[in-house]
């Protein structure tokens, strides 16, 4: 293609066929993801949701479980007796009272937890005194007032809750409920508190195998620091991966890739509460992230909320190697559909344009006088027609001068017709060279005839114009000895 407007016309079309298959491409991936995170936010939505259920259907099996211990008369009156010497202090009482009410539970506890540390049963005076942990029965007495504030609520209320909490050895799902004694008058009397619980692990750990996912605990630094026991902080710091703010506490697998964990806790880089695509290597997680509340606030907490303090994060994970091996699959296609049809769009167009460069230069050349390269006799009648009626409309002048080269026929006949063809050639350019606007048509009529068509031109004009003409071919000096 020679003709610049063709040139410029194929590059601006090919800018826009290369801009809407790259558009064609980004969008294919742009959605494809989009789809994939929107099934990875629903998957994340239904793990939550499974969560929340098993949370409530475990709360509600310990507060069985509770209600059903706290209903035996000689749990009461155990719990009352011990309650009883250690107001006044007859530590030898409450030591008995505290061995019958172990020997008594010990049966159902066994039943109850037969081989894993799972689960706690633990019992309280007021305000949140242990008396007796079931599942650690040497560790008692000590005051859990300012770590245990479902306790002391319990206990001041006379009112079960149930729910996630954390406590100075075990972390997890309790119900708390009263402990009423009867007395010989028929009434009931306030002794205590009675908590049963299971851990959150143990939880998730069914959760994780019946969903086929992963499953990870993480709690706030912070929060393990100023509620947990001194040999459990000490466990903590020593055997417990930390990851940014957070302790891990538990984990359905074994070892846990560093970095993505790093990355989804990350304040700057992490994805907070929610569901995300997590790339790692070859593979590709849904990673969902739920906050872990206690069942009430810390009371003695500035802070407190009344949906309970957030002490850490539950994070879930699970594979989708597949949906993004999918949409890989899909872009690559698209991108070989948009190669292919962009050359193919490509190779038409060039056809195309081909094709019209060839068409303009044929009606060029039959515009064209071969000799000068001025147009010529068909060229002058098509402009000839078209600026009449042009100034037939617009009621403008148009002047046409007719030229004829004198004695060029004997030139040719002495210096021979190579040298005729020559001088028409000088004429020729000499004279279009004079003509001052684009508007202005030089051609040649036949022979050594030429022809101006000069649109918008009075006679006055024309004929400052002609004489213009007739000083160009003067200026070129031509020899002519045999005029």
């Amino acid at each position: 293609m020679k003709d610049n407007s063709l040139i410029k016309l194929f590059a601006i079309i090919s800018v826009v066929v290369i801009m809407v298959a790259l558009g064609w491409v980004v969008s294919t991936y742009y959605y494809g993801k989009q789809g994939v995170q929107e099934l990875v936010a629903e998957r994340g939505e239904q793990l939550r949701q499974a969560y929340e259920a098993d949370l409530a259907t475990f709360s509600g099996f310990m507060l069985e479980i509770a209600e059903y211990v706290a209903n035996d008369d000689s749990v009461n009156v155990l719990l009352k007796q011990g309650r009883d010497a250690v107001r006044d202090g007859d530590l030898v009482a409450a030591d008995i009272a505290r061995e019958k009410l172990l020997e008594h539970l010990a049966a159902s506890w066994q039943h109850l937890n037969p081989t894993s540390n799972d689960r706690v049963m633990h019992f309280h005076l007021a305000p949140a005194i242990s008396f007796l942990r079931v599942h650690q029965p040497d560790r008692y007495g000590d005051d859990l007032s300012t770590i245990r504030p479902t306790v002391v609520a319990v206990n001041q209320t006379r009112e079960a809750m149930q729910g996630f909490e954390s406590g100075r050895y075990f972390r997890g799902i309790r119900a708390v409920i009263p402990v009423w004694s009867r007395n010989p008058d028929g009434t009931s009397e306030h002794v205590g508190a009675l908590e049963v619980g299971i851990t959150l692990s143990f939880v998730l750990k069914e959760l994780a195998e019946q969903s086929k996912t992963n499953f990870a605990t993480f709690f706030y630094r912070d929060h393990i620091t100023s509620t947990s026991a001194p040999e459990r902080i000490a466990d903590y710091r020593q055997n417990h991966e930390v990851f940014e703010k957070y302790y891990l506490n538990w984990s359905s697998v074994e070892t846990l890739d560093l970095d993505m964990v790093n990355d989804f806790l990350s304040p700057i880089k992490g994805y907070g509460e929610g569901a995300k695509i997590y790339k790692t290597g070859e593979h590709a997680f849904g990673v969902a992230l739920f906050p872990l509340h206690s069942m009430m606030p810390n009371l003695l907490s500035e802070s407190a909320s009344s949906q309970g303090d957030q002490v850490g994060m539950v994070a879930v994970w699970f594979p989708i190697d597949r949906q993004m091996t999918e949409l890989t699959q899909r872009v690559v296609r698209t991108i070989l559909i948009a190669i292919l049809l962009t050359v193919l769009i490509e190779m038409m167009l060039y056809i195309s344009l081909t094709r019209e460069q060839r068409l303009r230069d044929e009606r060029n050349a039959s515009l064209t006088d071969a000799l000068t390269g001025i147009g010529n006799r068909r060229s002058f009648d098509e402009t000839f027609d078209q600026e009449l009626r042009r100034a037939t409309r617009s009621l403008s002048p148009i002047t046409v001068i007719l030229i004829d080269v004198d004695h060029f026929k004997k030139f040719n006949d002495n210096y021979g017709h190579r040298a005729g063809d020559d001088v028409l050639r000088q004429v020729a350019v000499a004279m279009k060279g004079s003509l001052r606007r684009a508007a202005d048509f030089m051609g040649r009529y036949g022979g050594e005839e030429f022809v101006a068509l000069l649109p918008d031109t009075d006679i006055d004009s024309g004929l400052l114009v002609a004489d213009r003409l007739r000083k160009s071919v003067e200026d070129l000096e031509i020899t002519h000895d045999y005029h």
